[in-house]
């Protein structure tokens, strides 16, 4: 039997938690599931299926689901992209100004080999996933510790969203969540290294390891007393296994949007979940609309020679009739507009996918537009959807840097940092960044040509111009390298003078 740390209590402590943590999830499972329904029908949620099964024959259209695919690219593809650098290891407050230069030096090489590891990792298709569940509702992603030799370092879960259950709480960062999910009894012990079971589990695994264990897996669990974080998993209302994380909490729990007094997040499928039922029946209805005027129905009279039971209508064939001066079959007319049905559905698709930020730009049909045209479209989003994206850098970005981190210093592939904005800060340098600061580069030109009504000296003594190549690499996310720092630059006016003074001298000696 494991005994838990003081502070945690009992094993029955762990189950009202974790029961009052359902308590709360059953409260969304309705709406939860309708957006899955229609927003991702093939994702494994509340329902249960079978493997292989059609689970969209009730969707008539496809915005939804494809606008959603477009706005976990979009928000990937602006916070952390694939194959590049999105953030900087910087100095942070407490390190005097005069050291800042040196350390930011060395904190370079820190960066490469926190993304060397990033990229050997798992991370850019787990956070696809969890991103997934983070448009619908709220996104978890676990960041576990390996070995490096037979797997990663590090390595990534996507908790789905239907297998999380998160402890209510007012804080605005999420501390304890759990998972409750079905584990084959033969993985018990490879999931679980060094789980202690009892002999009915034993009997279990050695009789049908090939059975489902209901596994209630406290992946976070936080100690109020003691301020540090926990794992700790249960079976059969009895602790198999406890790991203590200390204050490095490897869950990341990050919502796009949320309603004061909620614990679960409420993503773009929210908002947009009114116009996706519409379009979703709009289609239907269009559809049936459709068949009927390529298959109308058809009225058929009864004379004792034709009988419309049993008629066989289809192309080239031929109907015995009485003569009764009337057709035997009339065509319906079937009523209903179909062009009205397509304005509609072309209006809810544009909401839908603003919503979701799918072209952002325009489709691609659209004129082209200028570079310029093109950015402040992006600021527009930017400005419309700035709340949501800090939100994602404080409870995604942050927490996961510090977390991988974490792992990266206790294994020594990192000096020991710690990025708590004192010692160590982050810089982003991703194209959200760059988005953000684009208006700085904006002012920057608005200076400029200002200065050009003004008189050579005073711009001289007004302006110097001789940083707007720093201001630009710094604004811009682009490597050092291509600007000169300011002591370069001092010593490349000092040569200039230099050079002055003695192509005067020269000039004074040949008079």
């Amino acid at each position: 039997m494991i005994e838990l740390p003081k502070g945690l209590g009992s094993a029955q402590d762990i189950k009202k938690r974790f029961s009052s943590a359902s308590d709360r999830r059953e409260q969304w499972r309705s709406i939860l599931q309708e957006m899955y329904d229609y927003c991702l029908p093939n994702r494994e949620t509340f329902n249960f299926h079978s493997p292989g099964q059609r689970k969209a024959r009730h969707l008539f259209d496809s915005t939804a689901t494809e606008s959603l695919q477009t706005f976990v690219s979009v928000v990937s593809a602006l916070i952390t992209p694939e194959h590049a650098d999105w953030m900087l290891y910087e100095a942070g407050t407490d390190i005097p100004e005069d050291e800042k230069k040196r350390v930011n030096e060395l904190l370079e090489a820190s960066t490469k080999i926190f993304f060397k590891y990033v990229s050997h990792s798992d991370f850019y298709n787990q956070i696809n996933t969890s991103h997934q569940d983070m448009a619908i509702s709220t996104g978890c992603l676990l960041i576990e510790e390996g070995n490096d030799v037979d797997e990663p370092l590090l390595k990534f879960t996507a908790i789905p969203l239907a297998e999380l259950y998160i402890e209510p709480t007012s804080m605005a960062r999420v501390h304890t969540f759990f998972r409750k999910h079905a584990v084959a009894a033969q993985e018990i012990k490879l999931k679980f290294p060094g789980a202690k079971l009892s002999q009915k589990l034993e009997n279990r695994i050695a009789n049908s390891p090939n059975s489902e264990i209901d596994v209630i897996d406290g992946s976070q669990v936080f100690n109020f007393k003691t301020k540090q974080y926990h794992q700790v998993v249960m079976i059969d209302d009895e602790v198999i296994f406890h790991q203590d994380y200390g204050n490095s909490p490897p869950g990341i729990v990050y919502r796009f949007g949320k309603v004061a007094g909620e614990t679960y997040g409420r993503g773009p499928a929210d908002m947009a979940m009114s116009d996706i039922r519409t379009i979703n029946k709009v289609k239907e209805f269009l559809l049936k609309n459709a068949a009927f005027a390529l298959a109308p129905p058809m009225l058929g009279s009864s004379d004792g020679v034709f009988n419309p039971h049993t008629a066989r209508i289809q192309p080239g064939a031929l109907l015995a009739v009485s003569d009764t001066g009337s057709p035997p079959l009339t065509k319906f007319d079937i009523g209903g507009d179909m062009r009205l049905g397509q304005f509609v559905m072309e209006d809810l698709k544009n909401n839908i996918r603003k919503m979701f930020f799918a072209d952002p730009l325009g489709d691609i049909t659209d004129p082209v537009r200028s570079a310029t045209e093109n950015i402040i479209r992006k600021q527009e989003m930017l400005q419309k959807r700035g709340a949501n994206f800090s939100r994602l850098h404080s409870e995604f970005v942050f927490p996961v840097v510090s977390r991988i981190t974490d792992i990266l210093v206790k294994n020594g592939k990192l000096p020991n940092i710690k990025v708590d904005g004192r010692e160590v800060t982050l810089k982003m340098s991703s194209p959200l960044s760059v988005l953000e600061k684009s208006e700085n580069i904006d002012n920057l030109f608005v200076f400029l040509n200002a200065l050009q009504s003004l008189p050579d000296n005073v711009k001289m003594l007004g302006a110097r111009l001789e940083h707007v190549p720093q201001f630009l690499q710094e604004n811009l996310g682009l490597p050092s390298r291509l600007a000169s720092t300011a002591d370069q630059i001092k010593a490349a006016q000092e040569q200039i003078m230099q050079q002055a003074q003695q192509i005067g001298a020269n000039n004074v000696a040949s008079a």
